[in-house]
């Protein structure tokens, strides 16, 4: 097989196990999506009526009509959500959604803009999260690869206590660690930042900028 035909094989075979996936994911969270957005379905009706004077005033007392109106809202919003559908298309259609970055609105978080939608505010802080994984993983290959040829030819012994190590270390939730060495850095020694990207006011120049950054990305 040649290594062009290999290659489109290879890419045809993982956009098909991306899809099952995404399916399986899709049907899985369905339900609990739907709930979700039923709730808030609900939440706007309340809103609906409590906030219309006229409308709370004329159905006031009469219990019919106003179970009228809110089933009425209720079939209307349902319908343009697309749950009055059949459970295969409202999967397909939530597929459809992930496929195209519409992951709906957030109830607690939001963007430094204001932005509750869930795309905006990962599309947000995507740069700077690769911004930290990229240079911790340069920083592991520059560092611990040298450090792990040098263990490994001159001392057994070394090369055994950075092996040891290396499992204890990935072993500890790095979470627990991460708040160990913000209470140790940050609260007790006072020499790096418990959070944050840039010191506020930031630096004007552009040097003093970059190095205040990885002042901020040591930690994390």
């Amino acid at each position: 097989m040649s290594l062009p035909k290999y290659l489109l094989v290879r890419f045809l075979n993982a956009v098909i196990v991306l899809t099952v996936v995404l399916i399986i994911t899709s049907m899985i969270f369905n339900k609990a999506a739907e709930a979700q957005l039923k709730s808030q379905i609900e939440e706007e009706i309340a809103i609906k009526f409590s906030t219309n004077r006229e409308l709370a005033k004329s159905l006031a007392g009469n219990l019919t009509a106003l179970r009228n109106w809110q089933e009425n809202i209720r079939k209307a919003k349902y319908k343009q959500y697309g749950l009055d559908k059949p459970f295969i298309v409202r999967v397909l259609m939530r597929l459809r959604q992930q496929l195209a970055f519409d992951w709906g609105k957030a109830h607690y978080l939001h963007s430094s803009t204001g932005e509750k939608s869930v795309s905006e505010i990962i599309s947000e802080a995507l740069p700077r999260t690769t911004l930290l994984f990229v240079t911790g993983t340069i920083l592991v290959i520059l560092i611990g690869t040298p450090i792990g040829l040098r263990a490994a030819y001159l001392s057994r012994k070394l090369d055994n206590f950075i092996t040891s190590w290396a499992l204890l270390s990935n072993s500890l939730p790095v979470w627990w660690i991460g708040m160990l060495l913000i209470f140790l850095f940050s609260y007790m020694l006072g020499i790096l930042p418990s959070g944050g990207f840039v010191s506020i006011p930031p630096p004007s120049k552009t040097f003093l900028r970059v190095v205040d950054v990885m002042y901020h990305l040591i930690l994390p």
